[in-house]
Formats: structure tokens, sequence, C-alpha cells
């Protein structure tokens, strides 16, 4: 469980003290930036009941792997951020 504190830079991330986020959505998950955002909330094992890995239609159903699990990937559209916080 982490404290709070990045110890490679000493910055304290204040959602690791305050709450667990029912759903998140990564949009372009299967992109440049994606890649690297899913990357540092792997890394700093971002607080989260639920993960939603978004991209274009043409990666729609496939899977991707975050933190040891396997996903699938939905389609970006306006409904898919329904329920996420």
């Amino acid at each position: 469980m982490s404290r709070g504190l990045d110890a490679r830079r000493g910055r304290l991330f204040l959602w690791e003290i305050h709450r667990v986020f029912d759903t998140i959505a990564i949009a372009g998950a299967t992109g440049a930036v994606g890649t690297i955002i899913c990357q540092m909330l792997a890394e700093r094992k971002f607080p989260f009941k639920h993960i939603k890995f978004l991209a274009s239609g043409r990666s729609a159903g496939k899977p991707i792997r975050f933190a040891g699990r396997e996903y699938t990937i939905e389609e970006l559209t306006p409904d898919a951020f329904n329920g996420v916080d």
C-alpha cells in the first residue's frame, strides 16, 4: 500500500490519501500518450475499482494488458464515459 509519497521525486500524491475512484477511463489507450498514462497509473498504483480502456473503432474489442490483468478495449464514444469518475 502506498503512503502517498513518491520516494523518487519526494512528491505527495493527494489521490493516494483521500479516495479510491470507482471507475476511471483512459482515452486513447492504445496510442503513445495513452500507453504512457497506463504505465504511470500502474507504477504509482493509482487507486480505482474499475478501469475502462477507450480507443478508436479499429482497436475496440482487442485485448490490452494492464497491471497483470487483461482487459478489452472499448470504442471511444461520448457514451463510453457514462459512469466514469
